[in-house]
């Protein structure tokens, strides 16, 4: 039997800011996140332009013991999943839910740990690579980490 589906909420992380009304915002007022890359020396890359998000802190969403093991993109989607579970007025128990799912759209798995995955893997070989970093360099690691974060704890102010 087929059950229907329902958006109860959305989190959004933006160039613009981290709320509905900031993304709003942003798009209606025809503004522009694109810039010069400051994160990184960008000189040898093929593009110097990027759209980082606005005003995203990851302790504020990821307790540090956990922040360490995790990559940006999975951290972002434990902040989308937050924001989306807060603005359905949702809660998902500890022993789980099967009612509720969480939808992520990525376009890859995290750059940063794919980079020191491949650059330890090329310059030593295959004892060269970082192991505990692999599972941030496969495309739907961020899917996967919203439901073992549940213990990560949604800000009270923002």
């Amino acid at each position: 039997m087929r059950q229907p589906v329902a958006v109860s909420g959305i989190g959004v992380l933006s160039v613009f800011g981290n709320s509905h009304d900031e993304f709003r915002d942003g798009l209606l007022l025809g503004r522009t996140g694109v810039a010069s890359i400051a994160a990184f020396d960008a000189a040898e890359c093929r593009t110097t332009l990027a759209a980082p998000l606005a005003g995203f802190t990851p302790g504020d969403w990821v307790p540090a013991m956990k922040l360490r093991r995790m990559d940006r993109t999975g951290v972002y989607g434990v902040a989308a999943t937050r924001l989306a579970l807060e603005d359905a007025q949702a809660s998902i128990p500890v022993e789980g839910a099967e009612s509720i799912g969480v939808v992520l759209g990525t376009s890859t798995a995290g750059g940063q740990s794919t980079h020191a995955f491949l650059d330890g893997l090329f310059r030593g070989g295959v004892t060269g690579a970082p192991v505990l970093l692999f599972d941030s360099t496969v495309g739907n690691s961020a899917q996967a980490l919203p439901r073992l974060n549940t213990s990560c704890a949604v800000p009270t102010s923002r």
